[in-house]
């Protein structure tokens, strides 16, 4: 057989490895899938006249949990300050997970808390936070106060303000 007639002779092994492997995939029902860890959010922070608050120090946390494991929470913490305007911008994010095709074995989902501290105001803060109820804009009023509260991210994935 000549050099050209090999090359292009088709490679029977390859593919048959390749459909072995592809069908192997789809007998585990194993699937990838694109998830939404994070949805693009803006926060307007003001005070109660409205004048927005520049500095305000935001802690977002992005947690994943199992619907059937709920306690078992895994958080990840972005940390921001608001601008001259008062805004603060957390950019959407997605990855990729492999998923089962079975009534429990999707992918994990993702909830989300906020928690926003300035001196001299008293924190604001959101906690478990769905795609169902978060919108953005989302517009927070920090009222002036002596006493300063601190963000703290519980083990729940909760924010607490403590003193």
């Amino acid at each position: 057989m000549s050099a050209i007639a090999e090359l292009v002779r088709p490679n029977y092994s390859f593919n048959a490895t390749l459909l072995m492997c592809f069908s192997l995939l789809q007998l585990t029902a194993c699937l990838p899938f694109r998830v939404k860890q994070q949805p693009e959010l803006v926060f307007h922070v003001t005070d109660p006249e409205g004048r927005p608050i520049q500095g305000a120090f935001l802690r977002f946390a992005r947690y994943s949990y199992h619907p059937f494991a709920p306690s078992a929470k895994q958080s990840t913490v972005v940390e921001a300050l608001t601008g001259v305007d008062g805004h603060v911008h957390i950019p959407e994010q997605f990855d990729w997970k492999m998923g089962f095709l079975a009534p429990d074995g999707g992918p994990a989902h993702y909830g989300w808390s906020w928690c926003f501290e300035k001196s001299g105001f008293a924190g604001e803060l959101g906690n478990n936070l769905s795609e169902s109820n978060i919108h953005s804009p989302i517009v927070v009023v920090l009222h002036p106060t002596a006493e300063r509260a601190t963000c703290i991210l519980q083990r729940n994935s909760e924010f607490e303000l403590a003193p």
